[in-house]
């Protein structure tokens, strides 16, 4: 007797028959009954905290395209030297500071040379990047904050002429023309190093609107000899240029990409 006890549903009295009809309809079951519980106010605002987190994380949280590094590596003795740019500043995190100076008083020299060899107009290219400042803003933390439009749009045209004219100097192996501006070999060699840190990316949606106008007298595609110079001129650069929503977000990217 027992043993037929345990076998019975929770609820079910001693002596209840079970139906034998599947398809007979009346009150089910106590033994399968779900029953409903009620929470305190207090929980159910717990619950509710939770459930709009969630909301909150699937459609408005957007971690930035170009991150800084976590402050839990930064403590790490000798770290710096892995995001801390040695001679030159891309982008706004490690722009204006005293020891990058010397080279960022070469970068409009540079920038002329660029235009003058792509046949651009630097009004129009400033223009550009100006209305699409906010796309922009979103690809760094809040440390853009700091700069209002029109210096953030000229941070991107300097460092982003500077950096295109870096590689198609180097791509084309015509460091002499880096020589003459004052970038001797020891430069770079730190630019090159500079330029493949986390915190010292230029978005390249940036890249592509200064160099997709660019018509150089030698008739070298931009897109060619940046590929050239992230692989090292050494390797096959089958792999073409991703498309619009499918390109990297800077430069760094490209490199795990291609590499």
């Amino acid at each position: 007797m027992e043993k037929q006890q345990k076998g019975r549903n929770v609820g079910e009295k001693e002596g209840a028959q079970p139906s034998r009809n599947s398809g007979e309809t009346g009150p089910e079951p106590k033994g399968h009954r779900i029953d409903i519980i009620e929470f305190s106010p207090k929980v159910e605002n717990w619950i509710g905290s939770v459930e709009k987190a969630e909301e909150r994380t699937q459609s408005q949280t957007q971690w930035p395209r170009i991150p800084k590094v976590p402050h839990i590596l930064r403590g790490i003795q000798d770290f710096e030297k892995l995001y801390e740019p040695r001679v030159i500043s891309f982008g706004p995190y490690h722009h204006g500071k005293s020891h990058l100076h010397p080279v960022e008083m070469i970068k409009p020299l540079c920038a002329k040379k660029f235009l003058a060899d792509s046949n651009q107009d630097i009004r129009a290219l400033y223009t550009n990047i100006e209305s699409n400042i906010e796309a922009v803003r979103k690809c760094y933390d809040c440390s853009t904050n700091e700069h209002d439009d029109e210096a953030l749009a000229w941070m991107m045209l300097l460092d982003g002429c500077f950096l295109l004219y870096f590689i198609h100097c180097v791509a084309r192996r015509n460091q002499s023309k880096l020589h003459g501006l004052n970038v001797k070999d020891h430069l770079i060699t730190f630019v090159h190093q500079d330029l493949f840190l986390l915190e010292n990316q230029l978005p390249f949606g940036v890249l592509k609107l200064i160099f997709k106008g660019a018509k150089f007298n030698d008739g070298s595609p931009m897109e060619e000899m940046i590929k050239k110079f992230v692989t090292d001129t050494g390797r096959p650069t089958e792999i073409q240029l991703q498309e619009e929503n499918e390109e990297p977000s800077h430069l760094l990217d490209l490199c795990e990409v291609l590499c």
